[in-house]
């Protein structure tokens, strides 16, 4: 008898269907997940209420579906017992006359159990992340065991060396793919023979002639276990659905080390270090790395080694094009007002030593901005479910060198006059283009500062310093026309680049942010409150 699954209570109109984790002829046991819907509000993992064999898939992946509707059709494991107990009964009524009956009671529910029986199946290559690669090497041999996640076959693309686990402990019987050939993802890679589960009927055995014929029907092809082509599904909870949407993670991508090869959290967050690490090591020992330097031989490139701050900068900005959702804004600024007086102090400055460039005005009118903004002056909790507001405003700009680009930081800027702030940053320029900058005197920064104006351009996006969430960039000014509701005058413009992590912070805010730094500016008067 087949009995007919539908959805349970949802808790919602509607659900999409995420994952279907079972095709016809799949044993099931109780608990085990069987599909897996989306809603709105939250991931819902269908369970099974019952063991059973499947013999029939009625949902597909994408299809939206709604309480009540049904899921699957089930053999269930009562079912099951009951066409054992007819089948022992009809081969008894064709005994010879004299026979006591095989079965005369139905017998206990049928179980699933681990057995020494085995059964063979088709593994197929995972997703490779790219077109085609070609077969480098077998890490195993026909006849050997494999272990569950031992490396077995290692994949060569155009981009880099891939080794592919086995997903599951067996025998290797045959390759399906050879060094040197071409494959793509899901191709069939290796026929392994693994355990097998069989129904077992714990009811006693009445004599040698029970035992054969419950023997015999077990043989029959239709109650043996299905063998199919297929790539190991994925099996993960709501919670970690949403951590992996969270950090961007391609489950698809992840082994998972919990019952049943479920992703636990610890393997998202695990295969996210291991991302990282990889992503900022040098690969000094790798096939890739030799093969490009052969090819740039081959055209006669000249090699240009970059400075150790080059190097290090380099893996900065990579990770944080990996860690931030960036957004930029622009604003320009009217500093008509404050160049005239900057060029009114400039001599006088100079005769201290002092460097009076529009810098110090910027860094004071930032400084009482992040005051009143202090969402710019934090930093996002890893996890991402809080930020820290930082209480110091520490604020680093960068400084072009010939070793490469370094961000010396101010701290405690708020309450020094103008003048000794621009002597701060005089003398950290001039330590920065010198190389002799002390860690300390680059390191702690809440809030960076970038100009390209001594440089040309007419903006930029700035790359945020992460773990910051802002980064201020200032291009050239120029003079613009404004209207001043009589007439168009002319006025010095300085334009502003404003690039955030749209995680911490909305685009209205920003707006705002720039808005208030634009004001403090336009009126030198306030950079004095």
């Amino acid at each position: 008898m087949n009995t007919v699954v539908s959805f349970p209570d949802l808790g919602t109109d509607e659900a999409t269907v995420l994952e279907v984790s079972v095709v016809a002829g799949d044993r099931i046991r109780e608990n085990q997940v069987m599909v897996i819907l989306e809603s709105a509000k939250a991931t819902i993992d269908v369970p099974a209420t019952e063991a059973g064999r499947v013999q029939e898939v009625m949902v597909r992946v994408g299809q939206v579906v709604h309480s009540g509707e049904p899921i699957l059709q089930l053999e269930t494991v009562a079912a099951a017992a009951g066409d054992l107990v007819v089948a022992l009964q009809e081969v008894s009524a064709g005994l010879s006359p004299g026979h006591a009956p095989l079965v005369s009671e139905v017998p206990a529910p049928v179980a699933f159990q681990p057995t020494t029986q085995t059964q063979t199946q088709t593994l197929c290559l995972p997703d490779l992340g790219t077109d085609s690669a070609t077969v480098s090497s077998w890490l195993v041999q026909e006849g050997d065991t494999a272990r569950k996640d031992q490396l077995v076959l290692v994949l060569e693309s155009a981009k880099a060396s891939m080794e592919v686990p086995a997903p599951m402990e067996g025998v290797v019987e045959q390759w399906l793919v050879h060094p040197g050939q071409e494959v793509q993802s899901g191709v069939p890679m290796l026929r392994m023979r693994v355990q097998d589960w069989v129904e077992t009927v714990p009811q006693p055995v009445r004599n040698a002639r029970t035992l054969a014929v419950q023997k015999s029907i077990a043989s029959r092809p239709e109650a043996s276990p299905s063998v199919r082509q297929q790539q190991p599904a994925i099996h993960a909870g709501p919670a970690v659905r949403r951590l992996a949407r969270e950090l961007g993670v391609d489950l698809g991508k992840v082994a998972g080390h919990g019952p049943y090869q479920r992703i636990l959290k610890e393997d998202v967050q695990a295969w996210v270090r291991q991302r990282l690490t990889a992503s900022s090591a040098v690969p000094e020992d790798s096939d890739e790395l030799e093969r490009q330097e052969k090819a740039m031989q081959a055209l006669g490139a000249t090699l240009v080694p970059l400075t150790r701050i080059q190097v290090i900068s380099a893996k900065r900005l990579a990770q944080a094009a990996r860690q931030v959702v960036p957004v930029t804004q622009f604003e320009q600024a009217d500093i008509t007002d404050l160049e005239h007086f900057r060029k009114q102090e400039k001599a006088a400055a100079q005769e201290q030593g002092i460097s009076l460039t529009i810098l110090p005005f910027v860094i004071r009118a930032l400084e009482n901005t992040l005051r009143q903004y202090p969402r710019f002056n934090s930093e996002l909790k890893l996890d991402g479910r809080g930020i820290y507001l930082r209480p110091e405003r520490a604020i680093g700009f960068a400084v072009d060198s010939e070793q490469g680009l370094m961000v010396p930081v101010l701290k405690d800027v708020g309450h020094e006059p103008l003048l000794v702030l621009a002597g701060r940053i005089t003398e950290l320029s001039r330590l920065a283009r010198a190389g002799t900058l002390k860690p300390e005197q680059m390191s702690g920064a809440s809030f960076t500062v970038s100009s390209l104006g001594s440089v040309g351009g007419t903006a930029f996006t700035p790359v945020i310093n992460w773990p910051q969430v802002a980064i201020l960039g200032l291009s050239r000014t120029s003079i613009q026309p404004v209207w001043d509701g009589k007439a168009f005058q002319p006025r010095l413009m300085l334009p502003l680049s404003l690039t955030y992590d749209h995680r911490v912070i909305d685009g209205a805010l920003a707006a705002r942010f720039l808005v208030e730094l634009s004001r403090q500016l336009s009126d030198i008067r306030r950079l004095l409150l």
